[in-house]
């Protein structure tokens, strides 16, 4: 919270209904903030940190973490006007095409040096004189910086993203007349632009300049920006201009803007809690009825290595499809991208056959190797070969719809559409929703919007566009509460389930839309195999009453069965004994047994030992459980009965046994 800003705080407690009476409110430090009976929390008007909150009735008390203020690291004084330069053109590109050191003066406008400074400071500022002519068009003055790397904009400590930019900044009576928010017609509105490491422009519009005096204006920073970013220009842009707009703009005390609150490492979830309408299991456990979508993303087959990793996974996943129970085995396989290493004819032809060589009907979702990075566009040998390059099609109770993100976006890749050239893909998105009439919508695209893995760079370039994405996601969503939604992406090596919520934030339950990166046909992973890390493909399988069910398939060649075994060794607590031999377990003790699986693989890489947990799909069962029996997912056996049972568990269409003697 900013300071001196107030917040209602609610207590529940059940069925039950409390009076303020009954309710004792703290503050700790009381120095932070304050609270009255009704529970309005109020941040003190200066410092910083971290308060607790505390609601107490009878001997039963609840606590909240609040965040005050903020830490702030200075960037740029904007006094020496020496290092900016003035434009009218956009420069929220990279590389910009205006010289560097350019002018100070521009059609639009120009710089000066000023003593004047915000309260509390004597660094001076940056007087921008803008003149407008009442045209009806946009117009931009843009302050650039003549060497961006001058200026940047770090992680604190190594490890804390700042959450803002800040900026002072002094209007003008005149703009004080003219109320409205940021880009509204006739509103000087500002602009920061930044490139992040990645050399993404990204732009931000934090506000309109509508009062008189200095403000300290803020513009939040989105989650999963690639650090350090690079300060590119401020600007005053104004759409339609009315008569007379001319006046002066000071800028002073350019910032970051750090929170109190220490950053979280992110703990690793196999499965966040789905929405009831969705379910993880192995494929033996699929309803009767229904159709399964296979996904599968990643196999980077070049042509020159038919021998290769990604040629060998693909004929395994083949294989595996013939040995899946009949409810599991696909109508439907939807590659998600990336599956040849280029968009080099010979290598699109390998990924066409292969896919042609699963026997099952599919469709490819263009991936930035496809089109070699951007070198071959999708609208030339990609399109050859596979067809649209955005789409949708109906799968039994599943309507699914595919765009272009080769590019690293949707956005950035319209330009190379070759169907519904004269309209957006989001026109299109939304218009295919908008038609929907099936119960499940499968809504994919080949980059995610936020990166589930550790690396966190396999994502949508622009930011905001990924709140977007999932924000359009999400309103559907609510909108068509007997829908369900789910997003399939490929492109960041590994598999990962989210819930992210219309502002990309992490959810649960009904909180949000769930996220599938399903992306490693055979290629070295992302992620941790303990983390997704691993060849995998998933199986969705739908049923009418728009209930989803998946399974993850690990693609092995082996399956075993870990853990202690019996023999001269001591008899353990949980009553295994330890040693060479068989397991031996006691009659009415329980053990854990684990397993860890062997992928394929090709001349071109090493094996890889994956764990047969979550969030692998497996099944763990017993030849006799009168004598053990284990449970299905966990593997833990409990001895029933004298005798010995074959324990088995079986993962991507491999099984691995182990013999356990009772007694």
């Amino acid at each position: 919270m900013n300071n001196g800003v107030a917040q209602q705080l609610t207590l529940s407690a059940g069925d039950l209904t409390l009076s303020d009476a009954a309710v004792h409110w703290t503050v700790d430090p009381a120095d932070l903030g304050s609270v009255d009976s009704h529970g309005i929390f109020t941040a003190a008007a200066i410092g910083n940190g971290l308060a607790t909150v505390t609601a107490s009735v009878g001997g039963t008390s609840a606590s909240v973490s609040v965040a005050i203020g903020q830490t702030t690291v200075p960037v740029d004084s904007l006094h020496d006007i020496s290092k900016w330069s003035v434009t009218d053109q956009y420069v929220n590109v990279y590389p910009r095409k205006v010289p560097s050191p350019g002018p100070d003066t521009g059609p639009t406008g120009s710089i000066s040096a000023s003593d004047e400074s915000p309260p509390g400071s004597a660094s001076g500022s940056m007087a921008v004189h803008y003149n407008y002519p009442n045209q009806s068009k946009t117009f931009d003055l843009s302050i650039y910086l003549d060497d961006p790397q001058s200026e940047q904009i770090g992680l604190r400590n190594g490890n804390q993203a700042p959450i803002g930019i800040g900026v002072w900044v002094k209007g003008n009576a005149d703009l004080a007349t003219r109320p409205g928010k940021a880009l509204d017609p006739g509103i000087v509105s500002l602009n920061i632009g930044i490139w992040q490491a990645s050399n993404q422009p990204t732009s931000f519009y934090p506000t309109g300049v509508t009062w008189d005096g200095w403000q300290y204006v803020v513009a939040n920073l989105p989650a999963g920006l690639q650090f350090p970013l690079r300060v590119n220009y401020l600007g005053l842009v104004t759409i339609k201009p009315g008569p007379n707009l001319t006046g002066d703009v000071l800028l002073s005390g350019l910032q970051a803007v750090y929170s109190p609150r220490p950053p979280v490492t992110p703990v690793y979830h196999a499965l966040p809690d789905n929405p009831s309408w969705l379910k993880f299991t192995d494929v033996d456990s699929f309803s009767a009825g229904g159709t399964t979508l296979a996904a599968m993303d990643d196999a980077h087959v070049r042509a020159a290595d038919p021998g290769g990793t990604g040629p060998t996974v693909m004929k395994s996943i083949g294989t595996s499809f013939g040995t899946l129970p009949a409810a599991a085995r696909p109508t439907q396989v939807q590659a998600l991208g990336d599956m040849p290493d280029s968009g080099d004819p010979a290598n699109l032809d390998l990924a066409h056959s292969l896919l042609e060589g699963l026997g099952v009907p599919y469709q490819d979702a263009v991936g930035n190797h496809e089109i070699t990075q951007g070198a071959t566009p999708e609208t030339g040998n990609y399109a050859a070969v596979f067809g649209d390059t955005h789409y949708q099609y109906a799968m039994g109770s599943a309507n699914v719809i595919v765009t272009d993100s080769a590019h690293i976006g949707i956005l950035a890749s319209d330009p190379y559409q070759n169907v519904d050239a004269d309209e957006s893909q989001y026109r299109w998105l939304v218009d295919q929703l908008n038609a929907n009439t099936s119960p499940v919508t499968v809504i994919v695209t080949h980059v995610p919007t936020y990166d589930p893995h550790p690396r966190a760079d396999s994502q949508f370039a622009d930011r905001w566009e990924a709140q977007m994405y999932e924000e359009l996601g999400n309103r559907y969503q609510q909108t068509h509460p007997f829908t369900h939604v789910l997003m399939l992406f490929g492109h960041s090596r590994g598999w990962a389930e989210e819930i992210r919520s219309s502002t990309g934030a992490l959810a649960s339950g009904s909180g949000g839309v769930p996220n599938f990166v399903v992306a490693d046909a055979g290629s070295p992973p992302y992620a941790p195999t303990d983390q997704g890390g691993f060849y995998n493909y998933g199986l969705f399988h739908v049923l009418p009453n728009g209930t989803v069910q998946f399974a993850v398939q690990p693609v092995l060649a082996s399956v075993a069965i870990d853990g202690p075994v019996s023999g001269d060794g001591p008899v353990s607590g949980d009553g295994l004994a330890s040693g060479d031999g068989p397991v031996s377990v006691a009659v009415g003790s329980s053990v854990a047994l684990t397993a860890t699986g062997t992928t394929v693989n090709g001349d071109d890489a090493t094996a890889l030992t994956v764990p047969i947990a979550d969030p692998v799909s497996r099944a763990w069962t017993s030849s006799d459980p009168r004598v053990a029996s284990v449970d299905r997912r966990t593997g833990v056996v409990t001895g029933n009965h004298s005798g010995t049972a074959t324990i088995s568990v079986t993962a991507g269409g491999v099984t691995g046994t182990i013999t356990v003697t009772v007694g």
